[in-house]
């Protein structure tokens, strides 16, 4: 063998050394496969600029530790976040600022630097108890509307991370001051304050609250005298109930008027429509709720009725629209009752009722349920004969009833008739 042939197989040799070059195929191949992905991370603790979070320790046999990411007021990402490294399933991270949400996530790596995904985040924030910094003094108090015992007052929104809300002071007569002035907290930068004298000049201010209690001093103050300018609108939406109950009775009722000096409802009833516009002899009765229940009611009476509202200055709105209604006398039930026999298409039948608009029926199989049917009819129709899916069984007994409508609800009802089914010659 010459010497240079002696120098090549040495230079081979030697490289395939270094390489692991074989003739044979190589069995080594790269590790690309990421660990799992950690699970259940949680926030222990969060105070005093440090967070300890924990999750659950990864299964695997290369594992060499954590990352865990954390972002300011945005979601986290592997690029952008800020990052550590943890050889166990739990780290503290220090230097956070109070009031500021942070995001939080964790990824396990592995011996190979093979990174898994992101676990699911957490978000939390914490505040500073040891901070005595009041916020901004709250700018530009406007009176946006004033009039009828009420005041509504904007202003700038304050803009600070661990704003709570704003004081509202109002005083009548002298300037506001948080000690002898009304207060009422609200979290939003407008409010309105009812329940105030006509005739009284009032002052308010406005204050800005942290979470940490600290109150800044009190805004410019304004003043305005809240005088009664209009009368109430009439009261909207009006419905009425007659119910023949265990007392006879006419329920009436409608919308909450919107003003902010309502003090109360009148109610007006009459027999005719034209008897109420006398309102000294159709007025019944204040209330304060919006509903009345007449129980002074005769059965087969009809009764007609309007309702004003009035202010604590005592003026009244006109009146609202019209509502009449009547209670029923019970339904009279013809057949079958009693505990007939009769087939399994019963015909039911009932006497009519003066003023009912229609009739509902109900078949049911027990006194207390079991409804098998049910059927509306008009004011005119006092038979109809069974129509339903389930077929009524032979020696068995079931219950009817009759309900009369007037508007929409049942307004009086008949006692229960019962009969039993006889399709085999009983």
């Amino acid at each position: 063998m010459s010497r240079n042939t002696l120098l090549i197989v040495c230079i081979f040799s030697a490289l395939a050394a270094l390489y692991g070059c074989s003739s044979s195929t190589s069995n080594n191949s790269v590790d690309v496969t990421s660990p799992p992905v950690p699970a259940e991370l949680t926030i222990k603790s969060m105070e005093n600029g440090t967070v300890f979070l924990t999750w659950s320790p990864v299964k695997d046999d290369e594992l060499k530790g954590y990352y865990v990411y954390w972002n300011e007021g945005a979601e986290v990402d592997t690029l952008t976040s800020h990052k550590l490294f943890s050889e166990s399933a739990n780290a503290a991270i220090t230097g956070l600022k109070s009031d500021i949400t942070y995001y939080f996530a964790v990824s396990s790596i592995d011996e190979s630097d093979n990174e898994s995904s992101l676990s699911v985040q957490v978000t939390g924030k914490y505040q500073d108890k040891n901070d005595t910094t009041p916020p901004p003094v709250p700018l530009n108090l406007q009176l946006s509307a004033i009039g009828n015992g009420s005041a509504s007052l904007v202003w700038t929104p304050i803009t600070v991370d661990d704003l709570k809300g704003y004081n509202v002071y109002w005083r009548g007569g002298a300037k506001a001051d948080p000690l002898s002035a009304n207060r009422k907290f609200v979290e939003n930068s407008s409010v309105t304050i009812i329940n105030l004298d006509y005739e009284i000049i009032y002052y308010f201010a406005v204050s800005a609250v942290d979470k940490n209690g600290n109150e800044s001093a009190l805004s410019n103050q304004v003043n305005g005298k809240p005088l009664n300018t209009t009368s109430p609108s009439p009261p909207a939406n009006i419905n009425i109930s007659a119910v023949n109950d265990i007392i006879p009775k006419i329920n009436v009722f409608w919308s909450e008027n919107t003003e902010p000096d309502i003090k109360h409802y009148n109610i007006y009833r009459a027999q005719t429509s034209t008897g109420l516009e006398d309102s000294s002899s159709s007025y019944v009765t204040s209330v304060t709720q919006e509903y009345y229940v007449d129980v002074n009611v005769e059965v087969g009476v009809r009764y007609y009725y309007r309702i004003s509202a009035v202010d604590k200055e005592n003026w009244e709105s006109t009146p609202s629209s019209i509502v009449s209604d009547l209670v029923l006398p019970p339904v009279s039930l013809v057949s079958p009752i009693n505990y007939q026999y009769i087939g399994d298409h019963p015909q039911f039948t009932w006497e009519p009722v003066e003023g009912a608009t229609k009739y509902v029926l109900f078949l049911t199989s027990s006194r207390i349920g079991g409804e098998i049917w049910y059927t509306e009819v008009n004011k005119n129709t006092t038979q109809v004969t069974y129509a339903g899916n389930v077929t009524l069984i032979s020696g068995n007994t079931y219950y009817w009833r009759v309900g009369a409508i007037t508007i929409k609800e049942i307004n009086s009802e008949s006692t229960i008739g019962t009969f039993v089914v006889n399709t085999g010659g009983l």
